[in-house]
C-alpha cells in the first residue's frame, strides 16, 4: 500500500515510481500474480516473473 502524507504533493494518477521494498517476501515466487487493488477494484494484474525458479 502506498499511502501519501496528508498535505504533501503527489504526482497525477498514473505517474509511474520507483518503489525499493526493504523487504522482499521470499515466498513471492510460489505465486503466479500479485492482485493490485485500489478502492476496492482490481486495476492490474501483475505476472511474478520468478515463479517457480529455485537455486
Amino acid at each position: 500500500m502506498l499511502e501519501v502524507a496528508e498535505g504533501a504533493g503527489h504526482d497525477p494518477f498514473g505517474t509511474r515510481i520507483w518503489l525499493v521494498p526493504g523487504h522482499c517476501d521470499p515466498t513471492v515466487n510460489l505465486y503466479d500474480a500479485y492482485v493490485c487493488v485500489r478502492g476496492g477494484v482490481v486495476e492490474a494484474v501483475w505476472q511474478i516473473e520468478a515463479r517457480g525458479l529455485s537455486r
